[in-house]
């Protein structure tokens, strides 16, 4: 007899929101290598969630998720979301449409509306922008928390392991770690970064990226959250996080952390790369003077140093390590024909989609566990999301498609078939 019915690898918010859905209905192992440290893209992730979406499985999720987040307690911030135009005409207000077609809130602003609203991160270089009411903030290492008290209330294991490798047996599988081997009728592979290393079919399909992200030095906290701020025609965010304010930028070469580079690290952060930071001292640039002041001399800190420095006051920027897939869409499903026993993954998926997708993942493994029927439901989701769904294609022409993904976080080939 198998000691768990599900073994889920990975601790970030997607692996412990999933525990916490199944753990009620099935005996439940939740294993990483530092279940509360959260070493994985959860523990840097900016947290911005947008519902705006040229795909509309993407939107959907992004819409469960908020719903998720807003009832979590310290889980999500409803500040609004920006989109600012600093060029016209830019194709960008046209995002507009999208929320129309999604039924989402959303409001056209002047550059002098969206100066008021996001004053810190807004100045006159604004010539319009869309505000989105209902986006927001979300804490992920506070949701993921929350999925690990939930999940370890409802009866599961919370073990810190090192997991090295995953084979079937009569039972369904074993996995081998640091702290033993357990037979488990499914696992579920949630590891983020590292997902090919356990699933090698995995690592053409969700590739690790560098991507630099910045925070001001510490300041009073504002009496109201601004709305998280995007420039999509520069490829730049930014956002109040409280104590401090966070800038990011995509608008550099992409930069690929192999498998073998990544195998090797114990956290989702790499050292600073010379290759983005231009693309991060650009993204100041467009800040207004006064904000960008408080990023000045900002240190980059080795990636083992990065929460030593992070208890400080001082302005400091990092290299986060996260995984981007050929069609930007995560990796959600099972990787076999789905039964009694079952091998699933769930990586490449983003905080924006954490709470939908789980949802989702969770019924299917609930199905195959005999503990709910579906009749159907979320068939479109299943589809677009099955890992699956690249079988056939070249491994090398996978890669390039998800890497070319990261300088299109929009999806505006997909926008434009849209509007």
């Amino acid at each position: 007899m198998a000691d768990y019915d599900v073994a889920i690898v990975g601790a970030g918010i997607v692996g412990s929101l999933l525990a916490s859905k199944l753990a009620p209905h099935a005996r439940v192992l939740l294993l990483d290598r530092d279940v509360a440290g959260l070493p994985g893209s959860t523990g840097h992730a900016p947290g911005f969630v947008g519902q705006v979406n040229s795909i509309p499985a993407l939107s959907e999720v992004a819409r469960r998720s908020v719903a998720l987040y807003t009832s979590t307690p310290g889980g999500f911030a409803t500040a609004g979301g920006m989109e600012v135009a600093l060029a016209s005409p830019d194709p960008d207000v046209a995002r507009a449409a999208l929320a129309d077609a999604a039924g989402l809130p959303h409001r056209l602003l002047s550059g002098a509306e969206a100066r008021a609203l996001a004053p810190t991160f807004v100045d006159e270089r604004a010539l319009a922008a869309v505000y989105f009411p209902t986006d927001g903030l979300a804490n992920a290492k506070a949701i993921a928390k929350y999925g690990q008290d939930a999940a370890r209330a409802a009866g599961a294991t919370l073990l810190d392991a090192d997991v090295s490798g995953i084979s079937k047996n009569p039972d369904g599988y074993r996995i081998e770690s640091s702290q033993g081997s357990f037979s488990v009728r499914h696992v579920v592979v949630a590891t983020g970064v590292w997902g090919g290393q356990l699933v090698p079919s995995l690592q053409a399909t969700a590739v690790s990226v560098a991507h630099p992200y910045g925070y001001s030095t510490k300041h009073a906290t504002r009496s109201t959250l601004q709305p998280f701020v995007r420039w999509p025609g520069a490829h730049v965010y930014a956002r109040d996080h409280g104590p401090r304010d966070g800038v990011g930028s995509y608008d550099h070469e992409t930069v690929h952390y192999a498998l073998q580079r990544v195998g090797g690290l114990d956290s989702a952060y790499g050292d600073w790369e010379s290759r983005i930071a231009p693309a991060f001292n650009r993204a100041l640039s467009l800040l207004p003077p006064k904000t960008a002041a408080t990023f000045r001399s900002y240190r980059t800190p080795a990636r083992g140093d990065v929460h030593a420095v992070a208890a400080g006051s001082v302005p400091y920027a990092f290299n986060g390590l996260f995984t981007v897939t050929p069609d930007a869409l995560p990796l959600s499903g099972a990787l076999d024909v789905p039964g009694p026993t079952g091998l699933w993954c769930a990586v490449g998926v983003w905080v924006t989609s954490a709470g939908g997708v789980t949802g989702v993942l969770a019924d299917q493994i609930l199905e195959a566990l005999g503990k709910k029927e579906v009749d159907g439901v979320d068939a479109h989701l299943r589809k677009a999301f099955d890992p699956r769904r690249f079988d056939g294609r070249d491994d090398k022409e996978l890669e390039t498609a998800a890497l070319g993904k990261y300088n299109d976080i929009y999806n505006k080939a997909e926008q434009k078939s849209r509007l």
